[in-house]
């Protein structure tokens, strides 16, 4: 049987709902237009054309809205470029991509989902997939969307801890040593072309780093590391453990894998196989291994969050930012290197609001059209949120929707 679904975003896949919206009033906008769409069964996109002031001072805004109701048969699956958390790709190849993927599911609406670096070309927040820990955030305050396996979303700021123990003969040589990361940047990758420049301190502190073939198909690290290479069986779960073997090592003061493998810029990356990767001090640490030693890597994410299987989001400073929480917009973040940029100057945005039944919905909102759709600063879309219904509402990274 095929089933019906919808791509949400870095992207993700969601199914059919029910979902009935009355058409809301907006505080600052008049509305000029209304219309909906019938995607699925219970699923409908809706399109309200807003207008404010008159003449030179006349604003217009797009925006698409997905309503989402709880309780139908329903899936959420993040998808990037080749499922893998380096390299980027657009909308509608990632709507493509997942009906190949999953050819059980009809992808029915795409949207963008999570903030990139553009060093590493990949997510910046956490990402879980049908259950598979995928990557952790590099903010630890990131605010995140996820779902469980009924379908509802949260709306949360979840927090996974990965350690790493080794053992040789049976004598343990490592007791839950700290991990830094998982398929991250490592703390020596330059500032040079990181954007937003925040992206360069948030990974200061990954000074060892687990790669899986998740991330790509070598570690792509920098000259003076050190990393060992595992076989492993499994996947890593928020809540699990990844037990392997120490197969080699790889000194990466220059950049190419000794043996059978010449592989430039790190370690290569299979099923079946996962990276240690050091720098600084940590080196010390993956010098006590040798070959044959048999590892395992124990991940443990907040209580709240331990029934989600689908996530994505928080990877900016300022937690996403966080619009709305119980009803109230939050204030905004200054502090943040690109505040004038970002918080202030109207751009397309994109935003997940969940009310206070659980409902969720989604937003896109069009931009850089004057007077048609100029987009929005954070406060207007903050207030939108709220005019929508939103309890709780988050926002995205920018403008997309198929």
């Amino acid at each position: 049987m095929k089933y019906k679904s919808i791509l949400l975003a870095l992207l993700m896949l969601l199914s059919p709902l029910a979902a009935e919206a009355a058409v809301p009033r907006f505080a600052d906008w008049a509305l000029a237009d209304v219309g909906n769409q019938h995607l699925a069964d219970g699923l409908t996109l809706w399109t309200y054309a807003l207008r404010s002031g008159t003449g030179e001072n006349a604003l217009g805004q797009r925006l698409h809205v997905l309503e989402v109701a709880p309780g139908a048969n329903l899936q959420f699956l993040p998808v990037s470029h080749n499922l893998q958390v380096k390299g980027l790709q657009t909308v509608p190849e990632s709507m493509a991509l997942a009906a190949q993927r999953w050819p059980q599911w009809t992808p029915v609406a795409a949207i963008n989902g999570d903030f990139f670096d553009t060093t590493a070309g990949g997510a910046l927040g956490m990402t879980i997939r049908a259950g598979r820990l995928i990557q952790t955030g590099e903010f630890p305050e990131g605010w995140s969307l996820g779902f469980n396996a009924a379908g509802q979303a949260r709306l949360g700021q979840p927090q996974v801890r990965l350690t790493l123990s080794a053992a040789r003969d049976g004598a343990a040589i490592l007791t839950e040593h700290p991990i830094d990361a998982l398929n991250a940047l490592r703390a020596d990758i330059g500032r040079t072309g990181s954007a937003p420049q925040n992206a360069y301190d948030a990974r200061q502190d990954n000074r060892l780093v687990l790669y899986t073939a998740d991330w790509y198909h070598a570690t792509m690290t920098a000259d003076g590391g050190w990393e060992a290479a595992l076989a492993v069986s499994g996947h890593l779960t928020p809540n699990g453990e990844l037990r392997g073997t120490v197969r080699g090592f790889h000194d990466t003061e220059q950049v190419t894998v000794a043996g059978d493998a010449q592989i430039s810029q790190g370690t290569a990356l299979t099923d079946g196989s996962a990276v240690l990767s050091a720098t600084g001090e940590a080196i010390e640490v993956l010098r006590q291994l040798q070959p044959g030693d048999e590892v395992t890597i124990r991940s443990t994410i907040s209580a709240d969050w331990a029934d989600i299987e689908n996530c994505l989001g928080g990877g900016r400073p300022d937690g996403g930012p966080l619009l709305v929480l119980e009803g109230v917009i939050q204030p905004e973040h200054p502090e943040v290197d690109d505040y004038q940029y970002f918080y202030p100057s109207r751009h397309p945005r994109t935003a997940a609001g969940i009310r206070a039944d659980g409902r969720l919905f989604l937003l896109s909102a069009e931009g850089y059209r004057p007077g048609a759709a100029d987009g929005l600063s954070i406060a207007e879309l903050s207030q939108i949120m709220l005019d929508l219904g939103a309890r709780t509402a988050l926002n995205l990274e920018r403008q997309h929707f198929r």
